[in-house]
Parts: structure tokens; sequence; C-alpha cells
């Protein structure tokens, strides 16, 4: 008697499921998408803008507003702000390293780096933080990922070096500036992932943003009180709107695997 193969049995519920899965995951792709657009434009958006408005000045004003809409934020879903100093503590050196002296090293370095370097360069932003994760015991670094950073650190050495079509010849101290605004991330990053399995990424979020603008105050309250703020154009202020609420709101949506504001 002949061999029959019988096919499973699809029922409507499976293909319901089947299609709300592809669904979603089209909408994840679109999603990401979206953020490396937004991501991209960043960089020539705030490179634009810094010409009027102070780099370090620019960032103190984003995150310091950004800080108490969020503290805000989570007074209103969560009830309290309070934090004991235990706690906050870790949070606050954890913003000063991802959001204060990365927006100084990297804000700097773009007035002096073409905007397509600094993307290239922030671009090992995940090399730093696959090797900075295995220290802080956030992940685990398997010899695919030692090999993957290595050949991810070959392609920078590349850009440094100045490719064809790239600037980076330029300004070396730009460059380095660059890479270690990348680190800073890195850092922020691989030891903040602990922090959210005892608080929420709102909470952690809002205190890292009160660290970060606590290192830019000094220097941006500074360069604030030197700029013309009369003279600051419509473009600059479309700038500065949306780097403050277009590129982190879909920063903050995409954060998962570095902690996230975060993944």
């Amino acid at each position: 008697m002949p061999d029959v193969t019988v096919a499973p049995l699809r029922l409507p519920g499976d293909r319901r499921k089947s299609r709300a899965w592809f669904a979603s995951h089209r909408a994840a792709e679109l999603g990401v998408l979206v953020v490396v657009v937004a991501w991209a434009a960043n960089f020539i958006v705030v490179k634009a803008a810094n010409r009027e408005i102070a780099p370090i000045a620019f960032a103190f004003i984003r995150f310091s507003f950004s800080a108490l809409l969020l503290l805000a934020l989570v007074r209103w879903r969560e009830g309290s702000i309070r934090m004991s100093i235990r706690q906050v503590a870790p949070i606050l050196a954890l913003g000063a390293i991802g959001f204060g002296f990365y927006q100084m090293l990297w804000s700097t370095a773009l007035q002096t780096i073409p905007a397509g370097d600094s993307a290239f360069l922030i671009a090992g932003t995940p090399v730093f933080t696959a090797l900075f994760a295995s220290v802080a015991g956030s992940d685990v670094l398997t010899r695919r990922k030692l090999a993957g950073a290595l050949v991810s650190f070959a392609g920078v050495g590349i850009v440094v070096a100045g490719g064809p079509g790239l600037g980076l010849a330029a300004s070396l101290l730009g460059d380095t500036l660059t890479l270690l605004a990348a680190a800073c991330w890195a850092i922020y990053s691989s030891w903040g992932a602990p922090v959210l399995r005892r608080h929420s990424p709102l909470r952690t979020t809002a205190w890292a943003m009160v660290g970060g603008s606590l290192v830019l105050a000094p220097i941006g309250l500074i360069q604030a009180a030197a700029t013309d703020w009369g003279s600051v154009s419509p473009g600059a202020w479309a700038g500065f709107a949306y780097s403050s609420w277009g590129r982190p709101s879909c920063r903050r949506r995409s954060s998962r695997p570095s902690w996230r504001v975060a993944r």
C-alpha cells in the first residue's frame, strides 16, 4: 500500500494568529526603519542648530526640561518620585555618563567633523556595549559576539583612518571625542541594565536625565548666558524641537536591548 502523507489541518484561528504575527512583525520593522531615519537626521539637525545655539547650552536645556517633564510623568503614573540616596545615586551617576558626558563629548566633536563622520563613529556604540556588558555581567560575550566586535572595530578603524569620501582626517580630536562619547553611552547601557530590574524604565530615565543635566549645567548655563536668543532663527528652534521631542521619543520606543531610554 503506498505511503500517504497527510498535511496538518489548519484551523481558521491558526490563520488569524499567523496574519497577526506577520502584521506585528512588519510594524516592528517599520518602527525600526523610522528610528534609523530619525537618528540619522538628528546628526544633521543638531549640527545646523548649534551654529546659532551653543552645543552644551543646547543639550542642557533639552535634558533639563525633559527631566522635569519625565519626573512629573513619574509622579502622575507612579504616585511619587521619591527614592533613597542609595537607590538614586547609581542612576544619577549613570545619567551623568550617558547623558551628561556623552552630550558634552558628542556635541562638541560634532562642531569639528562632518555629520556623516560622526554617525559612522557613533555606530561603534554596540561594539563597546557588547564588550562592557560582559564586564558588567549584564550579557555574555560569546566567540561570535567577540568576532563581530573585532570586525566592527576594524571597520571603525578604517573610517578613522580617513576612508574615501569621508573627512575624518580633518580633526583627529573630533574623531577621538566622538568615540569616547560612544563609550559613554555603552557604559550607560551596560551598567544600567541591572537597574531596570529594580525600577521602572520611566523612573530610571527621569532620574538619569537629572544626573546628566547636573553635569551639563555649569558650562551649559555659561553658554546660554552668552547666547543672543533674540537672533536665533525659527529653523534653529525647529531643530531644537526635533532633537528634544522627535528623536528622543523614537529612542525611548526602540530601546529595550541597550536599557533604555534604553536597550
